[in-house]
């Protein structure tokens, strides 16, 4: 008989959790609410649109099965990158042609500049943005 004690898998999904939080915690960074904004069929490879959460307008996309946000707003001026041109992970704004990585938010166009991005969680047919 072991003497080694048991553990839970309750007790590490706590841990999971309560090392996130603490995570969290220690950079200042809150947690994002999570709140769903379309339907994993809404939006095929290589579309983006342009939806509003939490107040922010946000531009999503999917890129080969995986879906990306960030801020709909071009840095230039202003143009809705939702409406932009996307091939494979890069976005151009419809209004002067200025490019943006949707995974990272870097802007390749004027590299000192990144566009606001935001985490994307997929939970059963549903695609929830991070605000």
């Amino acid at each position: 008989m072991s003497s080694e004690p048991k553990i839970s898998v309750g007790f590490v999904v706590n841990l999971t959790f309560l090392f996130n939080r603490i995570i969290y915690l220690n950079t200042g960074d809150p947690m994002p609410n999570f709140i769903p904004v379309a339907k994993v069929t809404d939006l095929k490879p290589g579309q983006a649109k342009m939806i509003m959460a939490g107040g922010h307008q946000i531009a999503l996309f999917n890129v080969g099965g995986s879906f990306y946000a960030t801020s709909n707003i071009c840095l230039h001026m202003g143009g809705p990158l939702g409406d932009g041109d996307l091939s494979d992970q890069l976005v151009t704004c419809p209004w002067h042609g200025w490019e943006y990585d949707v995974k990272t938010g870097e802007c390749l166009t004027s590299p000192a500049l990144k566009v606001q991005t935001y985490e994307v969680k997929v939970e059963r047919d549903e695609i929830q943005v991070g605000i």
